[in-house]
């Protein structure tokens, strides 16, 4: 099954829905330090997305760590 959206257009999707949560929360006054690790990590996926996909051949790996 192939999938309309890139992993790329999900990830930023859910970043957003992440920094809305969090205004959410601290509207509720929520305390500062839960609502800062949400963001924090929630928007932290799309990152670790863009490095990976942006890695370096396996060859390269190979010379980079021998």
């Amino acid at each position: 099954m192939k999938y309309q959206k890139d992993i790329k257009d999900w990830t930023f999707d859910f970043s957003v829905s992440i920094v809305k949560l969090s205004t959410l929360l601290k509207k509720e006054k929520i305390d500062f330090d839960i609502v800062d690790q949400v963001r924090r990590s929630g928007t932290s996926v799309g990152a670790n997305v863009r490095e990976g996909k942006s890695s370096i051949s396996r060859k390269e790996l190979v010379k980079f760590y021998v």
